[in-house]
């Protein structure tokens, strides 16, 4: 009794404190107290320190493992911006998450990591990452590790395809519109075009590389052909689709920086010009071709009916 009475003492004033770690001292939400003996609260205390002690080991390895997400491919993707800075080193913490996720079965880890983090590259490589390709911007670079040892690595390449278009836009008098660059390997009359942005639509794209080279406004009609070659620039693939194209406007102005020169010109004659290379016949000969059979390359816009992504389709219509 001697011992119940003191230990009622010592713990009253913090009794709300007390009562989270030794609720068995208590009955229900009463202060009245139980009875116990030396070995019972010996064995509780105990017990209750152990609980506590497991709870921050738990917790501390938790910390330990990078945060990232998991895709439907059972892929990890970190970004290393999502990392805080402070806590335990970073080579430490990959160990025990490739470890951890070696056993859950992850097969593809993904490291996003900007300039301010370039530290982590060497330790992403030393433990077993390759480079997979840097970011639009040039602000990010990807690397990637396939973790399963009982079957080959299914990491998809990076982008490897460039995408251009150009333009066969003809006016009322059935002339052709064509540039001579001032940079070309050779000094032929060209289509105008260019290379298509990132998350620009052909449509866009080919109006734009107009504008900007001849300062002609024009309107998208349809896709007339497709060019496809390897080991064209920084050694990728290239597509190279050509449009049809309206005229808006009629005043030329060429662009002083890339243009050299920039006319109107017949249709008959630009088939038949010597400065004018096979392809670019070919093109602007199935113009003449898709106009007499009253056919054009249509795309129309939609939505992706899995992704929801918008999307254009194109097809060979009829135009009567």
């Amino acid at each position: 009794m001697v011992f119940l009475l003191s230990l009622r003492t010592t713990f009253q004033s913090h009794h709300s404190r007390f009562h989270k770690f030794f609720p068995y001292l208590f009955k229900s939400q009463s202060s009245i107290p139980i009875p116990l003996n030396k070995n019972q609260l010996c064995t509780s205390s105990a017990l209750s320190f152990r609980n506590f002690s497991s709870g921050r080991i738990m917790s501390s390895q938790e910390n330990l493992i990078l945060k990232g997400k998991l895709d439907h491919y059972n892929g990890m993707t970190i970004d290393c911006d999502s990392v805080p800075e402070e806590g335990l080193p970073f080579a430490q913490r990959l160990e025990e998450s490739l470890k951890k996720w070696a056993a859950e079965n992850v097969r593809g880890v993904w490291f996003h990591v900007s300039t301010k983090r370039a530290d982590w590259i060497p330790v992403l490589v030393k433990n077993g990452f390759n480079f997979h390709h840097a970011s639009i911007d040039t602000s990010t670079l990807t690397l990637c590790r396939w973790l399963p040892q009982d079957a080959a690595s299914h990491i998809p390449v990076y982008a490897h395809t460039m995408v251009g278009i150009g333009a066969v836009v003809v006016n009322e008098d059935n002339e052709v519109l064509t540039v001579k660059e001032k940079y070309g390997q050779r000094i032929q009359w060209k289509l105008p075009g260019g290379y298509v942005e990132p998350g620009e639509d052909l449509a866009d794209a080919v109006v734009r590389e107009v504008m900007e080279e001849t300062h002609i406004e024009t309107k998208f009609v349809s896709l007339l052909s497709l060019r496809h070659m390897h080991q064209a620039k920084f050694g990728c693939s290239d597509f190279y689709f050509i449009a049809h194209l309206v005229p808006l406007s009629k005043d030329i102005k060429k662009c002083d920086r890339e243009i050299e020169d920039c006319v109107w010109m017949k249709i008959d004659e630009y088939l038949n010009h010597p400065e004018v290379h096979i392809n670019n016949k070919f093109f602007v000969q199935k113009y003449v071709e898709n106009k007499k059979n009253n056919v054009a390359f249509i795309g129309k816009k939609s939505h992706h009916p899995v992704t929801k992504k918008e999307q254009y389709i194109f097809a060979i219509e009829s135009t009567q």
